[in-house]
């Protein structure tokens, strides 16, 4: 559709292999980093001195070497929907630290998830991480000057599937948006989508971006 479309050309970047990612090397600004992780989703945000997960891809995907050589703590983990390319790199993540907060969609019991998924849940829970349930509307404040807002899903209105009812964060720092729509269709992203310099549209689309003070 011709709304999500012209997003495309914005500050879309080849794949960039992690040893080539952003090196943090100043305490502020905002930096956003997609992992390589084939066809699962992870992305790391460094929002001022916090660190944040946008999903945590599959099983060995490199999101747990990356945490763990950044000797930061993570603040929170937002999960997108039940699905094991977006879930179960929590597995190998929770043997090197343990997230302050899991973030998922006021969707996500509606979807029985798969047995593999349902793990990584048990096993947030045994480590008693809060587990926080979002919908549209919305917002979490990440540090002083970057936010994350939520889009979809609405709370009480279900999809026909957790791909639709994925849900789809804009976050925000100073004049600049990204916005992270997992693995939700063109058909049920949201109408109010305003201006975008960061598009992370699904399926699948590598960006690796650095804004504000930043040098990578």
């Amino acid at each position: 559709p011709r709304r999500i479309a012209r997003y495309l050309p914005l500050l879309i970047l080849p794949a960039i292999l992690i040893s080539n990612l952003c090196a943090y090397s100043t305490s502020r600004g905002c930096s956003i980093v997609f992992l390589d992780a084939g066809e699962a989703d992870s992305a790391v945000i460094r929002a001022e001195h916090k660190i944040y997960l946008v999903d945590a891809g599959d099983r060995y995907s490199p999101i747990a070497d990356y945490v763990s050589g950044m000797n930061y703590e993570i603040e929170g983990v937002f999960l997108s929907h039940p699905h094991a390319d977006h879930v179960c790199g929590m597995a190998d993540l929770l043997e090197v630290c343990r997230p302050k907060c899991i973030y998922v969609p006021v969707s996500w019991d509606h979807y029985p998830p798969a047995d593999s998924v349902r793990g990584c849940i048990d096993r947030i829970q045994e480590l008693n991480i809060p587990i926080k349930t979002l919908s549209a509307g919305d917002a979490i404040q990440l540090s002083e000057n970057v936010s994350m807002k939520v889009l979809h899903p609405t709370a009480g209105i279900f999809a026909d599937s957790a791909n639709d009812d994925s849900m789809v964060l804009q976050m925000e720092y100073g004049d600049c948006r990204a916005l992270f729509c997992a693995d939700v269709p063109a058909e049920s992203a949201p109408e109010s989508i305003g201006d975008i310099d960061i598009l992370k549209e699904a399926p699948m689309i590598m960006l690796s971006a650095g804004f504000g003070d930043i040098i990578g």
